[in-house]
């Protein structure tokens, strides 16, 4: 059959407000701030929204390869699945708070909308049926996705229920959190997608009864639809041997399906070709795909036959079915006891069939022949469908027949990946097979599945983390809890199956593959003595068949079990299973997730700073695995120092540094450091994304404004450092990869051990004899991070890199080859460095206000640092506390009727109508004119603030090095990125020693906000770098206007206070040394 199947297989902007009165507007932009309002009051305070529906072209719906050469765009949003398989009634009641844990963890790809479906019975039709129930959210700007999502999932599971009755074990719930690229963040677009609506039809199974093993088939009329979520982009599609594009595919869609487009977004188009794909059982379905997929044709401009005409030819294939049926019965009954002994598992011609459907050719012939006879009549007599050549017929009729036999879920998904051009995180369920079957698929995207086979679930999606949402739950067992990761890199294919009960009729088809598993095991125990190859062969075949659950729980109760079926696009990963799965409790190397649901999770962070560098500077003492991975790098920098000596050095680059956005900015001063320290080595730093851009694709991106090239850089054997906090993000994990061809030495720098870029290097040192071995791991060991503000995940990882650095230097150090690599250091060097460093330790401390416990410490310097900031919120907070006084002022004035100059007057007894009277109402006409700009000097007055800044919002201009000032401009960035417009606060950063004074003095006005970090001076290498500080910050708090300039504040060590700024605060050095030459 494989022959035959030719076809394969909102954002809200920021308001700058301005102090210019609401006079002389355009009636449209009175009626658009109008609009403005009414969103805002409706979408935050009552949560309705208001769409504005537009057509938008065909785009995709989620972005997944990095295109783009130039970083500005630091980190790479994209959509992600996430769900979960419910096989226990027990923990039925944790499902909602565990698909919203899942949510939040995913969230961190994006968040602009999401959704759940998931099925019921239904006794539409003859009844054991299902149909599926679709929650959708489109999120808010000021609202949790999360809660959103549950919560509408709840309220719909309340109306199935009213009107399915209860759900039943098994159950799937499939999800997924949407961001946006070139289309809109729609309700319509948002996942999980269906392009055919919901239909009945006759349906055919093969019921078994596993206690008697009887056998029959068995025609229900029953409800069919299928939904998807997809993470990555779908570009073409091909059928019979021609790729279209999109555009193309979704017309011939609507067509084909008799279905308008639900959707413009790529997304839906996948679920459309599902809907083509998936026919097993239903001859409706399967005598369309003979008619789209068995004619050889070179467009997909063509007629399509009407719904009545394919209702037609199935209802004659029915019948002709219908006569055999017995004699297909025989058939699968000889194939299922012969199956063990003379199916093979590598030389199958075409594909493992499954034994309960293998019916062999004879029975199938005996269908096509009578059926291509009926079919002529209904395709064939007028000639405008296309089919008057007999062998178009013939192809049509036998590939009709044997998808009707052979076109399950598994298959459907494996030819729409082996025929789809694109990315693709797939999850695809049906309501023919929701009972017993599930299918997700990862090509340029990832998907991960953890199996709990003591609490009877299984978890999946995009983001590992996500999949140990059920860890630690309360009543929830998650003893043997394993991850299964899919190959995203290859391309793999993963069908769990959990439709095998114990003691009961199981009425739906076992799993495809089920009797091959002795076939499996015999094959592994083969490849365990020696002979691994064996099982990998196999060239686009089954690689291999294993139970995640058992039939059993751990009481020894019956129960579901589950299965899991795997299939590479390409055999890359010459693993056992076992050898593949992670185990996720009980490993010091796998941590768990943080409270998810924290009120201040940026305090919380900000306040374990302490204890995580401590710890992380602790384990280089204690030579822990970062210390074995600082070994491994110094090893191989030392061989680069050594091709110096030997005059070997091919000119290549030593040591290569790249991340996105934060990352990268640290690596940036982490490649800073290391040259300073090793000035003859070529150490070089580039975004991944330019990384991708050069090296990545099929043709290389211009890196226009950039001095480099495709052929600037040698990279060969070149030490890559790759940091990314949470070692999954897209670019970095693309590089991950793609730099495999050029070196083996590269490195990661994660908050954990356990990452998708970490699993990626640990395939490397499975080429590598046991002197090779290199742990190519760092982790800050801070594991994820719920904060979209960083704040410790920035520092932890600037600690970490500080040791490693260290180290380096101390190891050059001990082999003498310091000159070598250009170093000037010397042993002092080194102690005053390490003394600095634990120092800072004890700095931390006294900053964060917390100890290495946790644990509140009373520090003045904290108390001095949390008041100066308490007091610039009083800067941003007028404008809404000013519009409080004014509502309290107009309304006491006039419910009393009494204005203020005009009360004071008659209670000095002037008379109504007199001049001095008008006089009084005059001036309270200004009082009311002038009201806001009156209580915002009165509220200065009160809270000790500079009267003339100016009446405006406030801007802060953050200035220090490049990677503290970028990073500090991303974390007040997104703290006030959900702010409404009356406390906008607009962010800036720049290098007071380079370009602060050049980019932003010119922007200096009455209460701009500058803040300067400002180097200790007394410290010999750092003098100049002060005195640089100093004069950027004099210069931009010397331009006046009207007596008032920015308000200036330095942060830093010296304690002496710059004459024209505004405030300072000294920060503890931590024991250090004052002065040091």
């Amino acid at each position: 059959y494989t022959a035959t199947f030719r076809a394969g297989g909102g954002n809200d902007d920021h308001d700058h407000d301005h102090d210019h009165p609401n006079l002389g507007w355009p009636w449209w932009a009175v009626v658009a701030a109008w609009w403005t309002a009414l969103d805002a009051a409706s979408s935050d305070l009552l949560g309705v929204s208001i769409n504005v529906n537009v057509n938008e072209p065909s785009e995709p719906s989620c972005i997944s390869s990095s295109s783009s050469s130039s970083s500005s765009s630091s980190w790479r949003f994209e959509c992600g699945n996430f769900g979960l398989i419910l096989l226990s009634e027990e923990h039925r009641d944790k499902v909602t708070s565990i698909l919203r844990t899942m949510v939040q963890v995913t969230m961190m790809r994006g968040a602009q909308s999401g959704g759940v479906v998931t099925y019921y019975p239904s006794s539409q039709g003859s009844g054991n049926g299902y149909v599926g129930v679709r929650s959708r959210v489109t999120n808010g700007k000021r609202t949790d996705l999360s809660k959103l999502v549950t919560e509408k999932m709840v309220s719909d599971a309340r109306g199935a229920s009213l009107k399915y009755g209860r759900p039943k074990c098994p159950q799937v719930f499939a999800g997924h959190t949407r961001f946006a690229t070139t289309s809109k963040a729609s309700f319509e677009g948002t996942h999980p997608h269906q392009w055919t609506p919901k239909a009945v039809y006759d349906v055919f199974t093969l019921k078994t009864n596993l206690t008697t093993n009887q056998v029959s088939w068995v025609a229900a009329t029953l409800p069919v639809e299928v939904f998807i979520c997809h993470n990555g982009d779908l570009d073409f599609f091909e059928v019979a041997e021609v790729t279209h594009p999109l555009s193309s595919v979704q017309a011939w869609l609507t067509r084909a399906t008799h279905s308008p487009m639900p959707a413009t977004v790529d997304s839906c188009a996948v679920a459309g070709v599902m809907d083509l794909l998936r026919c097993q059982g239903v001859w409706y379905h399967s005598i369309r795909y003979g008619f789209l997929f068995g004619p050889s044709r070179s467009s997909l401009e063509y007629d399509m036959p009407t719904k009545a005409q394919f209702a037609e030819a199935a209802k004659v294939a029915q019948d002709i079915f219908e006569t055999l049926a017995a004699e297909f019965i025989h058939t699968a009954h000889e194939a299922s006891a012969q199956s063990s002994k003379t199916v093979p598992v590598i030389s199958v011609a075409a594909e493992p069939l499954p034994a309960l459907w293998a019916v062999g050719d004879e029975p199938i012939v005996k269908i096509i022949e009578p059926l291509i006879s009926k079919l002529k009549d209904i395709f064939g007599a007028s000639g405008s469908l296309g089919l008057t050549d007999v062998e178009d017929i013939s192809m049509f009729v036998e590939t009709a027949v044997r998808a009707f036999f052979y076109q399950d879920l598994i298959t459907a998904v494996r030819d729409f990946m082996s025929h789809a051009t694109g990315s693709f995180g797939l999850g695809v369920t049906s309501s023919l097979d929701t009972s017993r079957q599930m299918v997700m698929a990862a090509r340029g995207q990832t998907i991960s599945l953890a199996f709990y086979p003591a609490a009877g679930l299984v978890l999946y999606g995009s983001e590992q983390a996500a999949v140990k949402a059920a860890i630690g739950v309360h009543g929830i067992d998650d003893t043997g809890c394993k991850r299964l990761d899919l190959d995203d890199l290859g391309g793999e294919v993963a069908l769990v199956d959990f439709g095998r009960l114990t003691n009961e009729a199981a009425s739906a088809t076992i799993s495809r593959f089920a009797e091959l598993n002795e076939h499996f095991q015999s094959v592994r125990d083969r490849s365990s003595s020696g002979s691994t190859q064996a099982t990998y062969e196999h060239d686009h075949r089954l690689l291999s068949y294993e139970t995640i659950i058992p039939n059993k729980d751990h009481q020894g109760r019956p129960a579901v079990e589950a299965t899991i079926t795997l299939h590479q696009e390409e055999t890359q990963l010459a693993t056992l299973f076992s050898k593949r799965l992670v185990t996720l409790t009980g490993n010091d190397m796998v941590l768990p997730l943080p409270p998810m649901l924290n009120a201040d999770p940026v305090g919380s962070d900000i306040a374990d700073i302490p204890r995580v560098c401590a710890k992380i500077h602790q384990d280089f003492q204690d030579t822990d695995l970062n210390a074995l991975s600082a070994l491994s790098l110094s090893r191989v920098l030392l061989q680069r120092i050594s091709m110096l000596k030997g005059g070997s050095h091919d000119g290549s680059v030593d040591v290569l540094i790249t991340g996105c956005e934060v990352s990268l900015w640290l690596g940036e001063q982490f490649a800073a450091d290391l040259s300073a320290a090793f000035p003859k080595l070529i150490i070089q730093t580039m975004s991944a994304n330019k990384v991708l851009g050069l090296w990545g694709q099929e043709f290389s991106i211009p890196q226009t404004g950039y001095q480099f090239h495709e052929d600037s850089w040698n990279l060969n054997k070149s030490i890559v450092i790759i940091v990314s906090h949470s070692g999954g993000t897209f670019s970095s994990l693309a590089v991950s990869n793609l730099l495999k061809a050029y070196t083996s030495n590269i490195f990661v720098v994660a908050s954990e051990w356990d990452t998708q870029v970490g699993k990626q290097l640990r395939e490397l040192s499975k080429d590598e004899g046991f002197a090779d071995c290199k742990s190519r791991i760092f982790s800050t060991n801070i594991g994820l991070r719920p904060a979209e503000p960083c704040t410790l995940s920035v520092v932890a990882t600037q600690q970490l890199l500080t040791e490693i650095l260290l180290y380096l230097m101390s190891r050059v150090r001990r082999m003498g080859v310091e000159e070598i690599s250009g170093g000037k250091y010397n042993d002092e060097d080194l102690y005053a460095l390490n003394q600095s460093n634990a120092a800072h330790l004890n700095a931390l401390e006294l900053i964060t206000g917390t100890d290495r416990m946790g644990k509140s410490n009373g520090s003045e310097s904290a108390k001095e640092l949390r008041d100066r900031g308490l007091y610039w919120g009083l800067h941003v907070l007028e404008t809404p506390i000013t519009w409080i006084m004014c509502f309290t002022y107009i309304m006491v004035t006039v419910v009393f009727g009494c204005p203020l100059v005009t009360g004071i007057a008659k209670t000095a007894g002037v008379k109504d109508g007199s001049t001095a009277c008008y006089i009084t109402l005059v001036l309270d006409g200004l009082i009311y004119v002038f009201n806001p700009q009156l209580n915002m000097l009165l509220l200065r007055v009160i809270q000790g603030r500079p009267l003339i800044h100016r009446l405006t919002g406030r801007t802060i201009v953050i200035g220090d090095v490049p990677w503290v000032s970028q990073a500090l401009d991303a974390m007040c960035s997104k703290l006030f990125a959900c702010s409404y417009s009356a406390t906008h606060l607009t962010v800036l950063n720049g290098n007071p020693a380079d370009h602060l004074v050049h980019r932003h003095t010119h922007r200096v006005v009455r209460g701009a906000l500058l803040a300067c970090g400002r180097p200790d001076g007394r410290l010999a290498a750092l003098t100049n770098a002060e005195n640089s500080v100093c004069l950027s910050v004099n210069q931009a708090s010397s331009i006046q206007s009207l007596g008032g300039t920015c308000e200036s504040l330095t942060i830093g060590h010296n304690p002496f206070k710059l004459p024209l700024s505004a405030h300072a605060v000294f920060l503890p050095d931590g024991g250090r040394k004052k002065f040091l030459c």
